[in-house]
């Protein structure tokens, strides 16, 4: 039955379903047919008259897809045929070239090369295995690491068997992946890995392998690929032990046998290359420098400085003495922070992922803003203001304990600054935290080093001002942009509630630096505090009640026998074909999909939205696929209501008018329908008959 062309009739042109002359109908009716007979051949199914795609087509449509089998092709030979050399005798391969094709056989805009030289070593020489990824302009693959919110498929490649191989050294590419979007690590143009092995044995050597890519471009990801290798010399009986070991899976895992323990190495693979440390130390040391400049922290220097000056009775030696001990007051609490940062490890790191933690983080550092800003002032604690006269009573220990006091009092200025070290040094090793966070409390602590060495210094420090009071206004603003940025790191959902909340602690910290002063009683300052408490957490509370609205789409799961189903009640559906490695299905979603103008027009025309996850290569979206002539991810089907043979699509990326634009197209030929079947309830019965058949003619892709 005809019914059986709606999918795979789908075409990319214009679709005229009224006003045809004959002459147009019959080139329709022969071009439609044409495409089934092709279809036919290709799946080798029969027809049937509820699914779109009849029984065993999809299984045979996917076996028989030159994407999912063993690539072929490509000069010189591939890695992964089997040479006949001569007499029949196999010949050892050590370099070939894939160039993957697509579903319909076309070349993909990549090409894979592998290689392992030479070809002669010896018991104890080395071989190099050299992968390379090479893609076209205007695409890119991506890196055997993730990046910080990765969303295309990392690179993945597996050692299935070794001979008379041992790992040696890491593997290493030739280029360092690039910060692609914010999101993921990605290669442009060409990347080659390369690892080398020991010969371990006489007899031969090869490996068998396999790399997993995805590459996309900017308008479209293609299905990720799997190529396999093998070169050199590999008996059918070596291996690696139970199953294949991968970059990612050899940090966890330890297969037995000898060649398992050589191979489980390979966790190393994706060891990420040692950090430059001494340069770090440098920049560590600069940033506790600059920590100085802050408005808390400046006028501290100079007092500091003669305070010890006069303490000491002009003795070079004593002063020195003095701000030395005074400067490991301001060391010890940096090596604090990195205790916490040792100590605390992972769990403390996991907090930097939780929504709710950031809001915190946004609701601290936004309240440093203000106070910086002059909304409120933030209290000094007794104990940091009597720390000068310790000084002068204790000698060495007063240094020290002022100089862990007056770091904890520069904190409202220096926190965020510290703050981004501490999110930094979780995922470093012990040593490198401590050393980092000493050479960053060294770098505060310089000037009073300084300072103590040479005291006549002092008089040319910047002397105080309306200057401080505008330079500390302008690093509440760096700090407001600082509250942004934080932001940026929260559900998109949060961001309304978030904005409420920061508006509440604004109006309660400014009652409390503005409604009082020192003067005021006690009992008035606790009513003003109480009152600007409840005002607060009301506020907030009623930022977090505006979250229950719903910023998602209604989705549903999509299958062929959903859409039939809602085909056949005339409803208009809204596909979305994405995945979770795909980019730009994710830049769709969030910026035209998922957004409250589309949900209240999808909720208004009591349109049906429907995701297809291709994050696992489904066949049967797969087939949806092959039928709108696209290759990958994204791809947006809309079909108008009453016309199930029709589809608008959009392709790449887009944006939320364009989507706007095409559901109105939908809803609009949705109403001229209605406005032809009010028509035709005048016309005869014939007249009437001859137009059913319009709908399950075939689907035709309207612009």
């Amino acid at each position: 039955m005809v019914a059986a062309l709606s999918i795979p009739g789908l075409r990319d042109r214009t679709q005229v379903v009224s006003g045809m002359n004959p002459r147009a109908t019959l080139r329709r009716l022969l071009l439609l047919l044409l495409t089934w007979s092709v279809l036919v051949t290709a799946t080798q199914a029969q027809e049937s008259t509820n699914n779109p795609f009849p029984n065993g087509s999809i299984e045979d449509l996917i076996s028989n897809d030159p994407a999912f089998a063993a690539p072929t092709g490509a000069a010189p030979e591939t890695a992964t045929e089997a040479e006949e050399a001569g007499d029949g005798e196999t010949a050892a391969v050590f370099e070939g070239t894939v160039i993957p094709r697509s579903r319909t056989g076309a070349p993909e805009p990549v090409e894979v090369r592998f290689r392992m030289s030479p070809e002669d070593a010896a018991e104890g020489d080395t071989v190099t295995l050299a992968i390379t990824l090479a893609v076209e302009p205007g695409w890119h693959t991506f890196g055997l690491k993730e990046g910080p919110d990765q969303i295309g498929l990392p690179t993945l490649i597996e050692i299935d068997a070794a001979h008379n191989l041992r790992l040696k050294g890491k593997l290493t590419p030739d280029s360092e992946p690039e910060l692609y979007k914010g999101t993921d690590l990605a290669h442009f143009g060409e990347v080659t890995w390369t690892q080398q092995f020991t010969v371990t044995g006489d007899g031969g050597y090869g490996v068998l392998g396999s790399i997993r890519y995805s590459i996309c471009d900017a308008n479209t990801c293609k299905p990720p690929k799997k190529v396999p290798f093998e070169l050199g010399v590999v008996p059918e009986d070596a291996s690696v032990g139970p199953g294949a070991i991968s970059v990612q899976e050899a940090s966890d895992s330890d297969p037995a046998g000898a060649e398992s323990v050589e191979i489980s190495e390979f966790k190393l693979l994706e060891a990420a290359p040692p950090a430059n440390l001494a340069m770090n130390l440098v920049f560590a040391f600069l940033g506790g420098l600059i920590l100085n400049v802050m408005p808390c922290v400046l006028p501290v220097i100079a007092i500091k400085v003669l305070s010890f000056v006069q303490q000491a009775g002009e003795s070079r030696g004593r002063i020195l003495a003095l701000n030395g001990v005074y400067s490991l007051g301001v060391i010890s609490v940096f090596l604090t922070l990195a205790a916490l940062a040792v100590f605390l490890g992972k769990g403390w790191g996991s907090l930097f992922q939780d929504d709710y933690f950031n809001l915190f983080m946004a609701a601290v550092v936004f309240a440093m803003g203000l106070s910086l800003l002059g909304v409120f002032e933030i209290p000094v604690p007794g104990m940091v203001g009597s720390a000068g006269g310790v000084a002068h009573k204790e000698g060495l220990t007063g240094a020290f304990l002022t100089g862990i006091f007056a770091t904890l009092l520069a904190t409202p200025c220096t926190g965020p600054f510290m703050g981004t070290t501490l999110a930094w040094s979780l995922d470093q090793p012990t040593g490198t935290v401590f050393l980092i966070w000493g050479v960053m409390g060294l770098g505060m602590a310089s000037p009073y080093l300084v300072l103590g060495a040479f005291p006549r210094l002092v008089h040319w420090l910047p002397q105080p001002g309306m200057w401080m009071v505008r330079f500390k206004e302008f690093a509440g603003f760096v700090l407001m942009g600082a509250v942004i940025w934080i932001l940026t790191f929260i559900n998109r959902d949060l961001i309304v509630p978030t904005l409420v909340m920061l508006a509440g602690i604004s109006l309660g910290l400014w009652m409390i630096g503005n409604l009082y002063d020192h003067s005021t009683s006690r009992q008035t300052k606790w009513t003003v505090r109480a009152a600007a408490l409840v005002l607060t957490v009301s506020i907030c509370g009623f930022g977090y009640w505006m979250q229950a609205a719903s910023t998602h789409l209604p989705w549903q799961e999509f299958s062929t026998a959903k859409v039939e189903e809602l085909r056949e009640e005339g409803k208009p559906i809204l596909i979305d074909f994405t995945a979770d490695w795909c980019n730009i299905c994710k830049t769709n979603e969030a910026l035209a999909l998922n957004r409250r103008a589309t949900i209240s027009f999808v909720e208004e025309h009591d349109i049906v939205p429907l995701m297809a996850d291709y994050t696992h290569l489904d066949p049967e979206i797969t087939a949806w696929l092959d039928a709108a002539n696209q290759e990958g991810v994204p791809l947006t089907l809309i079909f108008p209501a009453g016309r199930p043979n029709e589809a608008i699509p959009l392709r790449g990326p887009y944006s939320q008018g364009t989507l706007l634009q095409k559901l109105q197209q939908a809803v609009s030929m949705e109403s001229e329908d209605s406005g032809k079947s009010n028509v035709a309830d005048n016309e005869d019965s014939a007249s009437n008959q001859a137009r059913q058949p319009a709908s399950a003619a075939g689907v035709g892709v309207v612009r």
